[in-house]
């Protein structure tokens, strides 16, 4: 006898339910996957990788079996922690060789804006599992009273700038979905209510940037500008992160132009797809006798701008 209202399970009906369950197979390994990687020559144990990420220890021994099986994870079997084959390290460090130009290139036009800013720099990514902002690239303000976020959780996606900016590319399908398990506040100032934050990243995005004021922490305030893929997808945000007195309006107008221009220059270092390349360079090379940081009277913008023009 079948459910009322939904009949027989047709041969296309159990495809899609089939479907379903392999991508989220598929997700939930990506997560353990990446927990693992976070997680170093440590490793977990089940415990901890089921907690951390809100699966069913059944599942997470299922999936770990099979990693094992393959050959990308071992269990040492005196502490039940799993852990990344010492040769996927391996593999991966020298996979990094690609992207040591780039990220190099990254870091200098991170530095240099702070430098032209004179406040802390940071490029952000999402952790969706726990709903905040990883520290990517920093570059700490060089005047004595500044703001430092820390090298790995940056803040809340709803408390800094960064995670606004990512935040005002979402659907509004998928911003009531990641909302609907609420907002914590971190100050008196965060916002937690729902329409509220949906009206102020409208404001953000009409803007082209982000700006908190003591929602991650007192006396603390950031503008944030979204890092667009080749896709135009939002993977990253750039932030500038600066004491509250010095949030002023001539401020954040003579930053905001700043932080879209260097935000546009990693985007194009990262996702060069758009770009003209030289046959044979690799994203983020710069060429003989040029660098990021300035040879012969050029910068950031003018090394990359050179070597990779836009179309």
């Amino acid at each position: 006898m079948h459910a009322a209202g939904r009949g027989p399970k047709t041969p296309m009906r159990r495809r899609k339910e089939s479907e379903t369950r392999t991508v989220r197979s598929v997700e939930r390994a990506a997560r353990i996957w990446q927990a693992l990687l976070r997680s170093g020559t440590q490793g977990k144990r089940v415990t901890e990788l089921s907690q951390e990420l809100s699966l069913h220890k059944t599942t997470v021994v299922r999936l770990l079996q099979t990693f094992v099986a393959i050959g990308v994870v071992r269990k040492d079997e005196k502490t039940d922690h799993y852990m990344c084959e010492p040769l996927i390290w391996l593999n991966l460090i020298y996979g990094l060789n690609d992207l040591i130009a780039p990220a190099q290139t990254v870091q200098t036009i991170v530095d240099e804006l702070a430098a032209e800013s004179g406040e802390t720099v940071l490029l952000a990514s999402p952790d969706l599992d726990g709903g905040s902002m990883r520290t990517v690239v920093f570059a700490l303000s060089p005047h004595p009273i500044r703001v430092d976020l820390g090298r790995e959780s940056a803040g809340p996606l709803h408390a800094i700038a960064a995670g606004k900016a990512y935040l005002s590319a979402l659907s509004d399908d998928d911003l009531t979905a990641w909302t609907a398990s609420g907002l914590t506040a971190c100050t008196p100032r965060t916002i937690t209510d729902p329409e509220a934050l949906r009206k102020d990243l409208a404001r953000a995005r009409e803007r082209g940037y982000a700006i908190t004021r003591e929602e991650r922490m007192p006396a603390a305030a950031g503008m944030g500008v979204p890092i667009r893929s080749d896709r135009d997808q939002v993977t990253a945000a750039l932030q500038l992160a600066t004491p509250v007195e010095r949030m002023t309006d001539e401020n954040i107008e003579r930053w905001g132009p700043m932080l879209k221009r260097a935000a546009q220059q990693i985007a194009r270092v990262l996702y060069l797809t758009h770009a003209v390349r030289p046959s044979g360079e690799r994203p983020g090379d710069l060429g003989a006798g040029e660098s990021a940081n300035g040879v012969e009277g050029t910068n950031a913008e003018t090394a990359l701008r050179k070597r990779y023009p836009i179309v």
